[in-house]
């Protein structure tokens, strides 16, 4: 028999989930266990009417007591906080002061703090979850290629505290957002403080429930406060770090030290908190440099500007110039320089920034010789037929005067990604050279947003970024303060890794966590608490995540004759017609699979072009999952349309899902060929 005390605890843990108030809860479980208790008074009636053995009735008492057991474990708020306090992965959050201030309520000048030793602790001590940070095959360091942290020079050079096996690099992330479209929460926004291990493989840290909460805050009290109120709320953060630098934890008889290895945020939330003036229009706003003359416009490389160090920042500090307004309390680290850890973000600064200042000034070059552009744009963008690779992320009709054209980052992505091919034939001629900006800029992003960067790749693209500033000033004018950070992308993937294991996207999802719990809670007291005893409530039930997790579609048992690619399977695996296979219509790991879309198997050795492939079947044997795919041959690479030209072959192929790149494409179709469109350099 299944333990009700389980099923009971999952529905407490939904009911929280979807933000439902905790009297309701109470109301909820006890009409559910009237239910039971009713149709347990029934089923007794009818079996001791029926004169049932005694074994039988026994039975069905002791089911009806673990019930109760069950229901008695949960039926108030009490013991429902007593149940979590008890589970394996329970942190409590905790209320901390902060300085008063007469124009808050006393409800502002707190905020919300979950112990990041506390959960590690907790978090360390499944085996599991201990092996996979520590001792994952995937986490080897390369020397030429940079696929996560320990690829990068930070790790490489830092001997001291990264020699010891058992050693954490935590990354910390800290972003603002609105909790709700809610009458009483319109005006409130809070800050969210995340961390995450870098020592895991990066497709498995990036998964929300390996997202750890730190803090939650008022953002009024940041906003009316001194320039050091970030300080304020990251001292507990820091004192706990510095404790894990100097002693460590002790876990499962190891001594595990830890120290902060990265600082994400937005461009506004980084100079907040590094002690950076917070506008932008001011002369020296960058975190990274001082340029000269005061001004960016004509700074195209990171050499002509003069690099930040930390003897400068305490200088600027003490001074209060060169848009240095204080002293970060992330200075006091021990094994890191400040500047070292600081990182950029690819999501803001190009999805939701260059990416759209660079579509919205080509388009109003464009339109000064055809008023018709931004309608036959909006006609290809809504009649346009995209695949399953972004049919989720499909723009919205272009905006000219909002600042992203009305797109989000994941729209805006696609939008710059197809941006040639919707303009194929609509560009007016006199702007087709201003078009090679567009081109540029897609150059840059093809290795910003590379999983997988090289060594040499990270020189080329130092060049790529200075030539498309250069010319998006030539044909476009006066920059906007995100182009500037673009000269130091180079260095930052040099010290990090890839831009991508480092952005805002992933965390930004953690958010809607908070936001859907915001549109149904009805205490309002405390909502920084109210949120972060859900959170640690939910995170409880939800666990962690030790591998990536495989999805599949319906299933259905074929004989492998019946396989579309039959013959290469039975030759290849050496089986015979009749042997049973699992055969599926798509599969997800990461990126969703399904019949008709295209893979890539990897780089044809004779051009560098992208081997791409159409599966036509998806099955398993013996729990390997293997892709029947279609060859395509590559013919070249159209800059024009910024896509692969391919053309299909006759020839079938046979992959193990792990020995092909995890990504999907679509093939688009047009009147010189087929075309496949990738978002990143795919080697």
């Amino acid at each position: 028999m299944d333990n009700p005390r389980l099923h009971m605890n999952s529905l407490v843990n939904q009911l929280n989930h979807f933000g439902i108030p905790e009297t309701h809860i109470t109301q909820i479980m006890e009409s559910s266990y009237n239910l039971t208790e009713s149709i347990f008074d029934a089923i007794l009636f009818f079996h001791q009417r029926d004169k049932a053995s005694q074994e039988m009735l026994d039975i069905i008492k002791e089911i009806h007591l673990s019930v109760e057991s069950a229901y008695n474990s949960v039926r108030s708020t009490y013991l429902r906080k007593q149940l979590y306090s008890k589970t394996q992965f329970y942190v409590h959050p905790e209320i901390k002061g902060l300085q008063p201030d007469c124009k808050l309520s006393p409800k502002q000048n707190n905020f919300t703090y979950v112990s990041i030793v506390e959960t590690l602790k907790k978090v360390l001590e499944n085996k599991d979850y201990f092996n996979a940070v520590f001792k994952s095959s995937e986490n080897q360091v390369s020397e030429d290629i940079m696929t996560s942290y320990k690829d990068g020079l930070n790790y490489k050079k830092t001997t001291n505290f990264h020699k010891d096996e058992y050693n954490l690099f935590i990354q910390i992330y800290t972003d603002e957002f609105e909790c709700a479209k809610h009458s009483r929460l319109s005006k409130t926004k809070l800050g969210a403080i995340y961390f995450t291990l870098k020592n895991l493989p990066e497709s498995v840290a990036s998964k929300i429930e390996n997202i750890f909460l730190v803090a939650l805050y008022n953002c009024e009290y940041i906003k009316r406060g001194s320039d050091r109120s970030f300080n304020d709320i990251c001292k507990p953060l820091m004192e706990e770090i510095l404790s894990l630098e100097k002693t460590g934890i002790l876990v499962n008889d190891h001594v595990i030290k830890g120290t902060i290895v990265s600082i994400c945020s937005d461009n506004l939330g980084a100079n907040q908190i590094l002690g950076f003036v917070k506008s932008f229009n001011k002369t020296q706003f960058c975190r990274f440099c001082v340029f000269p003359e005061k001004d960016f416009q004509k700074v195209f490389h990171e050499k002509s500007t003069r690099i930040r160090t930390m003897k400068d920042y305490i200088e600027d500090g003490q001074n209060n110039t060169n848009g240095v307004t204080h002293r970060s309390i992330f200075a006091d680290l021990t094994y890191f320089d400040m500047f070292e850890i600081l990182t950029v973000d690819c999501m803001h600064d190009f999805l939701e920034g260059i990416c759209a200042f660079t579509m919205t000034s080509f388009l109003k070059e464009a339109m000064k010789f055809d008023n018709n552009v931004i309608q036959n744009l909006n006609e290809r963008i809504k009649h346009f037929s995209y695949g399953e690779a972004f049919i989720r992320d499909k723009p919205s009709p272009i905006v000219l005067d909002k600042s992203n054209l009305g797109q989000h980052a994941a729209q805006c992505w696609c939008l710059i990604s197809h941006f040639p091919f919707f303009m194929d034939g609509i560009t007016p001629t006199t702007c087709k050279e201003k078009m090679e900006v567009i081109f540029q800029l897609l150059d840059v992003m093809s290795i910003v947003f590379a999983p997988k960067i090289s060594t040499g790749q990270i020189s080329i693209l130092e060049i790529l970024i200075s030539d498309f500033l250069e010319n998006y000033t030539t044909f476009f004018g006066h920059m906007k303060p995100k182009f500037h950070l673009l000269i130091h992308y180079p260095n930052v993937i040099r010290r990090l890794g890839p831009p991508t294991t480092f952005w805002c996207m992933r965390y930004e999802s953690k958010h809607r966590f908070f936001i859907q719990i915001g549109k149904r809670i009805t205490s309002f007291k405390n909502i920084c608490y109210t949120f972060g005893l859900r959170h640690q409530q939910h995170f409880t039930e939800k666990g962690l995540i030790m591998q990536n997790e495989v999805i599949k579609g319906p299933e259905k048992k074929i004989p492998a004759i019946e396989l579309n690619c039959k013959g290469i399977v039975l030759t290849s695996l050496k089986i015979n017609s009749q042997t049973t296979v699992n055969k599926y219509s798509w599969i997800q790991n990461n990126f969703k699979h399904k019949l008709g879309s295209f893979i890539c198997q990897g780089i044809d050795e004779n051009n560098d072009f992208p081997k791409f492939c159409e599966i036509i079947d998806i099955f398993s044997i013996n729990d390997v999952i293997y892709f029947g795919v279609k060859l395509w041959s590559t013919k070249y690479f159209d800059r024009s349309l910024y896509a692969y030209n391919v053309k299909e072959t006759k020839d079938l192929g046979l992959l193990k899902m792990t020995d092909s790149l995890p990504y999907s494409f679509d093939v688009y179709s047009k009147s010189i060929g087929y075309f496949i469109i990738t978002k990143f350099k795919l080697f």
